[in-house]
């Protein structure tokens, strides 16, 4: 069972992939759902207007999907 602050980030990092954007976070409840296996970091590069960049950034894992995605039916 997770708790609403790990569903709040869930719902961060599930919200940046439907909207293209990226997920970034230090926090100690991030870095949990790391080692728990619902987050994973992704290096991305892009080419910008500043040449390459390299961006670091939280995905949410397919038992992040599921686990957020049930939380959802419950409410």
């Amino acid at each position: 069972m997770v708790t609403k602050a790990e569903l709040k980030i869930l719902e961060k990092a599930f919200m940046a992939g439907l909207t293209g954007t990226y997920f970034q976070s230090q926090s100690k409840l991030a870095k949990k759902l790391i080692e728990d296996g619902m987050l994973q970091e992704v290096t991305s590069e892009e080419i910008t207007c500043f040449g390459m960049m390299t961006v670091r950034h939280l995905t949410l894992t397919l038992l992040g999907h599921f686990i957020y995605c049930d939380s959802c039916a419950e409410g």
